[in-house]
Order: structure tokens, then C-alpha cells, then sequence
């Protein structure tokens, strides 16, 4: 839980690898799941990059498979055919990307991608010939159906014998285009033709057209063929002959039947194998196309040998990051160290987060990300939000029901987990162990209110008795009810008085205690940052003036509820008179001894802060630029981020973080295999010659001191050389590759105008904001009261009239509608707009105080595994 106060510290890496093991090296790096890598392209258009053609093949390859998917979803949703092909899933680590041996890998991309392609071109050979039998099986239905209609279209004014003499064209069409048809024949015949037509079935209409000559019948054959009329060359009129041919299609038909069946199970079969691993294809893909997107981040070489990438990461995770990269085999390995970030850098913000803290940590992001090193708010709210939304929610049976909600969903999560939920069951869901808190505080304040189901239980017994009827008395003035509320108030006169002041009153004192808290993890923050001047001119003065004022006000409504003070004057009189009348108190609001020396003080402390806020902190702000301006222009902050490598000027050496950080070695240093001393370049030779491969982070050379390590830049060319020996292809570029701090003066051009008129609204914004934001938490009696009336209200209204006629049947449905209204009002809504409530006071009136949140999330590059796409 101590990360997720702050965040986890991050480091910014450079990872070098040769061209040949980047893809092994990048899947590595993305099975950890630790490196938000940056884009050092992104002056690059998209198409200009280097793996772009590997990226637009693998878009090819998917849009294969969605084909693929597209075919089966067709071939289950045929009769008798439902959920017949099986989809099996990827497990954890199954299949490795392409490496740079293929043999040793379980399936190499390359591979999938060939036996995707073959499957491609074996199911469009299939398709085509289940389409083509399809049609020939549908035109002899149509043929058989259309014989049947013969007669019908000849009619009775033709016979059989003229009908044999004239030429004719007999086909199918459907229904809708008939008349369009029709239409186009009796123009282009101009008016010399006989058609006749007959419904076969409700979607196609038979038809028959007589004519005279040849060169007509053809034209008629061309218009029917690109009207999507089927026509039928070989069907007699004679009734002997087509008794015939209906015979011969019947046979015909019987073969094509099972021609079709046979080719509809070998298309099945394709589709049960593609069915088996398309899932697997898929993950495999979209792993490759993570992959080849990440490489297109990192910087490539001139000569193509070698890539460079840039990412944060964990500082603790450095050497897991570099266990992972000497698992490769290879003659040269990665080489991955720390460098150092340029100073404008904003190094992402990781806060890592279990299933108790995810819920509030989301809440907090949900506004903005915290920046890094600062408080993080969403570490707070794993308390405060619950408490918060106990004090509007507060009830003990509505706060059990709430409670035992979250409990189930925590006892039968890894039930609920392998189910599938919809969107508004998953929130609530995900937020089950945040639900379980606000239930148990909603419980603490019910009992601190003495509510259930709107009913005042009494558990220590009450010192109040009603006298004569009319008053309550008390029968034991030292008597104190234990805990909470005395239920008498419950059922006397002035309940809502006494209730309205008591939650009004705690409103202010818990808003003034959660912005305080506020403050004070603002001086965390600043002395984080090192700002002496926030420090002194913006904490202090702040704290004063919110101690000095609605502190003040909490220790009078303190005074008020521990002593009796009689004819004791308003509070609010009491508090606005102090600066109305400069601290003098008059005898009408004096409430307590010393209140005429404490009020003048606390005044003069308040104004003291006012001017501590708007007046020291722009000038010392102007003063300090006017000296970077003078540092600038005197040349100490000019750009030199390309320097010659040596020891003084390499930023991968930084002595005050390697002593924070032993476990992270800033390159080059004597762990690198690269670097090693004038009496080891024999030893460094004799490495290469006898071993297959080469460590660039191995763990010789410990003994050699820091400062006898490249001390002549002789020694680096003699090493690459050894290298070049090893591997012709390998390039280094010292300029390229070995990056220095730099300091540009961003804040240069700021005038005192302008640093006044910021000072200014932050302060005026924080004044104002102390008085809004007060009031503001005055939600918290709001909320709090309006639902102990509602409770009370359906409880009377609706459960005790219904229980007065002494039925049992009007008692069942009274209580029957009062749970429906209990669930349905008092839980469902009122708990929602609690909730609303208490986030809008956590990211308004609670972070305005020390919040920034101009962070940015760190997301790292992860291969997904075991992630179903098709369900």
C-alpha cells in the first residue's frame, strides 16, 4: 500500500538490439509488461516507418480470418448445422512470435501466414464449388417445377403444333422484375411476340416467349441472361419429350445432390480445422502486429543493423528487465540501461493497484491522472469515500443490505468472474470491496444516528420521561446515552430541530477536517519537490488562514456541545462579528473566557496570510527568473545534447543515483562487456574467439575502478572492433546512441505581470474557495437528513396505515410495497445520488487543495495471452 501513497519511482531506459533479435527481444520485453516505450518517430509519417509493410501484412492476414469467421457464422446459422465448429482458445504462453531461428519456434509466423493462405485459397475453391452445385441443384428445381407449368403458359389460344413451329425462349425470373421484362421484350420485338407467364412459386415468375427469326430470339436471350432471368434452352413443349426431360433432371439432379453434399462436407471440414485454431491465429496476429507497432517507436540506424528504443519503467524492475534480455541466445545481446531524462521529461505515473484499491484508484483517475511523485488522492479515498457516503447514506438497515450486496459478490467472485455480466453488473462488480466499505460505514453512521428502516432502536435505555403527556423531562441529568443518538428524539416534537443542527454542524466540522488534510498533503507535495517557496509562502499562509477562520468556527461548535452556556449566542454571530468588528468581541456573542484576546489575534494572523499569499511569492518567482534569464544569456544553459564519449559528460554515469540505486547500473560501466580496461582487451579478445556468444552485461571486471575505465576513447574504438570482428554487420555511433543532459531555461519570457496576475487568482481562488467549498459540505446534513425523512415518511405513510386495519392480507402488501420502496428509492436511488455526491466533494472541495493531477498514466506494452476474441 506505501506505493500507491506516491507511485512507484520511474526510470527512463535505453534498449539497443541488433535488427535480427528485435522481435524475440520485443516479445520478451512484452510478456514482462514493464516499459512504456516513446516514439521516437513521431516526426515520421505512418507509411515512412520502418515496419510498415510487416504491420499491413498482418491487417492482411486479419481481414483473412474475419472472412473465415464470417463463413463459419454463416455455415452454423444454416438448419441443422448450429455451433457445430468448435473454437479452441489460446493458452497462457502457447505460441511464441517469429524468432530468428524458425525451427525452434512451435509455430513462426511465417508459417502461420502460409498455412492461412493455403487455407484461404482451399476454402474459395470449396465455396466456388458448393455455389456452383448450389446453382445447378436450384436450376433443375426450378426446371422440374417449370415443365409442370407448360400448359398454363402456352394457354389455349396457342396448340401444341404452332406453338413447335415458332421459336420461343423459356426461363425464370423474379417476381418483381417480370414487368420490367416484359416490358423491354415488347420494345425491342416492336410488338411481334407472344409472352405468357405463371407463378411457380412467391418469389418466381415462369415465363414463355414466341417469336419468328433468329437473330430477334438472340437479342431476347442477351436481355434475359442481364436481367437475372434464368432461361432454359433444352426444355421441350411436347408432352411425350418433356416427360422425358423431366426424367433426365430428376437423375441429373440426384447426382448434383450429392455432388453438393460432398462438396459441403469437405467445405465443413476446412472449416471445422480453420474453426479449431482460428482463435490461436488470432491472438498470434495481433501479438505480431503489437510487436512490429512497438519497433516502429524505436530508432533505426543507418545501416540497418541495430535499433533503438527509449521507455520508462519501475526503477525496481531493472534487473528483471535484464534477466529476461540475457535469456536470448544470439552473438550479441540487447543492451538495456538507464539514461538520463531530459529535464522537461514527465515521467509517467504507475500506481500499482490490487482488487481492494482498484475501485478507488479508478475513481481518482477517473478525474485526471495524478503527476508524478505527487500524493496520490485515490490512496485517501479507500477511507474517506466510504466514510463520506455512510454520513448521507447513513442508515443500519439500508447500510446492512448494501453490505451484504458486496459480500456475496466478494464470496462468489471467482463464480461471478467466469460469467458473463453486463456493463452496469460489472461495474458494480469491480467495485465490490469499495460497496462492502460504504455498507459498513452507512451501519457505523446509522448507529451514530440511531436509524433502522427509520426506526429509533434503544439499546442503553434513555434518561428522558414524558410527563403529564405533553414535555419530556429528564429523570437523571448526569445520564448520558452511551453511543449515538438518544432514541427519544426520535418521537418527540423538535425531532427535525435537534437533527438539523446536530448534521449541520458535523458537516462543517468533517469539511473543515477534509480540506485541513488537504492542505497538509500539499506540504507533503512541496517538500517532495523540493519548493521552499511553496513551502513558506503557500502552505503556511494557507494553513493560517484555514486555521484562523473555519478552524476557529469548529472549536465553537466544539465549546457549544461540550459546555453549557447559557443563553449561549449563535455561532455564526459569533464568527462573522470577529470581521465585522476587527476582532473586537461584544458582550451579546461572547461565549467563552479569553475569546477577546484570541479574536483579535486570529484576525491579524488572517490578514497576515492574505498578504503572505499575493505579495512575497511573485516577487522572490521574478527575481529567480531574472537570474535563469542572466544564466542563459551568459551561455551556462545552452543545448549540448550530442557531446564526444567520456566519462565526464556521459549521463549513463550519475553517481547520486547510482548510490540510491545500487541495483541499477548506469551504462557503460565496468559490468559491460563493451567496456573493459587496457590489460582486459586480450582477455575481451579471447572471449569472442572461444565463446558463441557475447554478454553485454556479464559480470567480469568488478575489481577495475570507475576511473581507469575508458579513459581514452582508444579503448572504445578497440572493442568495436573486436566486435566488428565477432559480427561484420554490427554499428555503433556514439553520437547517436550515448545522450547527455541538457537545461533550456523553459520559463524564460515571463514578466511580473503575469506571475502577479497567476499568484493572484490562485490566492483569491483559495480564499473564496475556503468559503464555497464549506458551504459545500454542508450536502453531507443535506443528503443525510432528507434520507432519515424519506425512510420515516414511507415507514409511516405507507407501512403503519396499511398495518392499522388489522388485516393480514393489507399488512402483507404494506410491507411488501414498503421493501419495494426501500429497495427501489432508499437503496437504489438515494445510494447513487450519495455517491455523486461524495465524488463531487473528493475531486471539487478535497483535491483543489493540493491536487494537480496533470499526470500521466503509465502504460506499459504488454502482450495479451490468453484472450478469448470470439465468444
Amino acid at each position: 500500500m506505501g506505493e500507491m501513497f506516491r507511485g512507484k519511482d520511474m526510470s527512463l531506459g535505453q534498449l539497443i538490439v541488433p535488427s535480427n533479435i528485435a522481435i524475440e527481444t520485443i516479445e520478451r520485453i512484452g510478456k514482462l509488461g514493464i516499459i512504456q516505450f516513446i516514439d521516437l518517430n513521431d516526426n515520421l509519417a505512418s507509411f515512412d516507418r520502418r515496419f510498415i509493410n510487416e504491420i499491413k501484412r498482418c491487417e492482411e492476414i486479419e481481414r483473412i480470418i474475419r472472412i473465415f469467421e464470417e463463413t463459419i457464422s454463416f455455415e452454423e446459422s444454416r438448419d441443422g448445422f448450429n455451433k457445430i465448429f468448435k473454437r479452441n482458445s489460446l493458452a497462457v504462453d502457447l505460441l511464441p512470435i517469429a524468432t530468428a531461428d524458425a525451427q525452434q519456434s512451435e509455430l513462426s509466423s511465417e508459417q502461420l501466414i502460409l498455412k492461412i493462405r493455403t487455407f484461404d485459397n482451399d476454402l474459395k475453391q470449396l465455396t466456388s464449388d458448393v455455389a456452383a452445385a448450389e446453382r445447378a441443384v436450384s436450376g433443375i428445381h426450378e426446371a422440374i417445377s417449370l415443365s409442370e407449368h407448360i400448359n398454363e403458359l402456352i394457354g389455349q389460344d396457342i396448340d401444341q403444333t404452332t406453338a413447335q413451329t415458332l421459336k420461343y425462349l423459356i426461363g425464370t425470373i423474379d417476381t418483381s422484375k417480370w414487368e420490367a421484362l416484359r416490358m423491354v421484350i415488347w420494345r425491342v420485338s416492336r410488338g411481334f411476340v407472344v409472352t405468357r407467364s405463371a407463378p411457380i412459386d412467391n418469389r418466381k415468375t415462369g415465363f414463355v416467349v414466341f417469336i419468328q427469326g433468329d437473330e430477334v430470339l438472340n437479342k431476347l436471350n442477351q436481355i434475359c441472361l442481364t436481367s437475372s432471368a434464368r432461361i432454359f434452352d433444352s426444355m421441350p413443349i411436347d408432352v411425350i419429350e418433356r416427360i422425358n426431360y423431366v426424367n433426365e433432371k430428376r437423375q441429373e439432379l440426384n447426382e448434383l445432390t450429392e455432388v453438393l453434399n460432398g462438396a459441403l462436407e469437405a467445405k465443413r471440414q476446412c472449416l471445422r480445422l480453420i474453426a479449431s485454431d482460428i482463435n490461436i491465429w488470432n491472438e498470434v496476429i495481433e501479438r505480431e502486429r503489437q510487436v512490429y507497432f512497438t519497433l516502429n517507436m524505436f530508432y533505426v540506424d543507418e545501416g540497418h543493423s541495430h535499433l533503438c528504443g527509449e521507455g520508462w519503467f519501475p526503477t525496481d524492475q531493472f534487473s528483471e528487465i535484464n534477466r529476461a534480455l540475457e535469456e536470448i541466445e544470439g552473438p550479441v545481446k540487447p543492451l538495456f540501461g538507464v539514461i538520463q531524462p531530459h529535464p522537461n521529461a514527465i515521467p509517467p505515473t504507475y500506481i500499482p493497484t490490487t482488487s481492494f484499491s482498484q475501485c478507488s484508484q479508478d475513481l481518482c483517475d477517473s478525474y485526471s491522472i495524478p503527476k508524478y511523485g505527487e500524493v496520490n488522492p485515490g490512496f485517501l479515498y479507500i477511507i474517506t469515500f466510504p466514510f463520506l457516503f455512510g454520513v448521507m447514506f447513513g442508515d443500519i438497515g439500508h447500510g446492512i443490505i448494501v453490505f451484504l450486496f458486496a459480500l456475496l459478490m466478494i464470496i462468489f467472485q471467482k463464480k461471478i468472474e467466469l460469467t458473463k455480466r453486463n456493463e452496469i453488473f460489472d461495474m458494480l462488480f469491480g467495485a465490490r470491496w469499495m460497496i462492502l466499505l460504504m455498507g459498513l460505514f452507512s451501519i457505523y453512521c446509522g448507529a451514530l444516528y440511531n436509524e433502522f428502516f427509520g426506526i429509533a432502536i434503544d439499546l442503553f435505555g434513555t434518561s428522558w420521561n414524558k410527563e403529564n403527556g405533553l414535555f419530556y423531562e429528564r429523570s437523571n441529568p448526569n445520564y448520558v446515552y452511551p453511543f449515538g443518538v438518544d432514541p427519544i428524539w426520535k418521537s418527540s416534537n423538535n425531532e427535525l430541530y435537534f437533527y438539523n443542527s446536530l448534521k449541520m454542524k458535523m458537516s462543517i466540522l468533517i469539511g473543515v477536517t477534509h480540506m485541513t488534510i488537504g492542505i497538509w498533503i500539499s506540504l507533503i507535495n512541496h517538500i517532495h519537490y523540493k519548493n521552499l517557496i511553496n513551502v513558506v509562502f503557500q502552505f503556511l499562509p494557507e494553513i493560517i488562514f484555514m486555521s484562523c477562520t473555519f478552524g476557529y468556527l469548529c472549536f465553537l461548535i466544539l465549546i457549544k456541545w461540550m459546555f453549557f452556556i447559557e443563553d449561549a449566542p449563535m455561532i455564526t454571530n459569533v464568527f462573522l462579528e470577529m470581521f465585522q468588528n476587527f476582532g473586537i468581541v461584544t458582550e451579546p456573542n461572547h461565549m467563552f473566557w479569553g475569546q477577546s484576546f484570541i479574536e483579535p489575534i486570529l484576525f491579524i494572523f488572517t490578514v497576515l496570510s492574505v498578504i503572505a499569499m499575493m505579495v512575497p511569492k511573485p516577487i522572490l518567482l521574478y527575481v529567480l527568473k531574472k537570474k535563469d534569464q542572466k544564466r542563459s544569456e551568459n551561455g551556462q544553459g545552452q543545448d549540448n545534447y550530442y557531446q564526444p564519449f567520456n566519462q565526464e559528460n556521459n549521463d549513463f554515469i550519475t553517481e547520486d543515483i547510482r548510490q540510491e540505486n545500487n541495483d541499477i547500473p548506469y551504462l557503460p560501466n565496468e559490468n559491460d562487456g563493451y567496456i573493459v580496461a587496457n590489460n582486459n582487451i586480450e582477455e575481451m579478445q579471447e572471449q569472442f574467439e572461444n565463446e558463441d556468444r557475447v554478454s553485454l552485461l556479464g559480470n567480469e571486471n568488478k575489481s577495475i575502478k570507475k576511473e581507469n575505465l575508458l579513459s581514452e576513447e582508444s579503448k572504445i574504438s578497440k572493442i568495436l572492433k573486436l566486435i566488428k570482428k565477432k559480427n561484420p554487420n554490427y554499428t555503433f555511433d556514439e553520437k547517436e546512441w550515448i545522450r547527455v543532459k541538457y537545461d533550456p531555461d523553459d520559463e524564460n519570457g515571463n514578466n511580473l505581470l503575469e506571475i502577479i496576475i497567476f499568484n493572484t487568482i490562485h490566492a483569491v481562488e483559495f480564499i473564496l474557495g475556503c468559503i464555497s467549498n464549506t458551504a459545500s459540505y454542508l450536502r453531507l446534513w443535506a443528503l443525510s437528513l432528507a434520507h432519515a425523512q424519506l425512510g420515516s415518511v414511507f415507514l409511516e405513510y405507507v407501512f403503519y396505515t396499511l398495518l392499522e386495519f388489522n388485516n393480514f392480507f393489507l399488512t402483507f402488501v404494506g410491507f411488501a410495497l414498503f421493501a419495494l420502496i426501500t429497495l427501489g428509492i432508499l437503496i437504489g436511488m438515494e445510494s447513487l445520488s450519495a455517491f455523486l455526491h461524495t465524488l463531487r466533494l473528493h475531486w471539487v472541495e478535497f483535491q483543489n487543495k493540493f491536487y494537480l493531477g496533470d499526470g500521466i498514466k503509465f502504460v506499459p506494452f504488454k502482450l495479451s495471452t490468453n484472450k478469448k476474441l470470439f465468444n
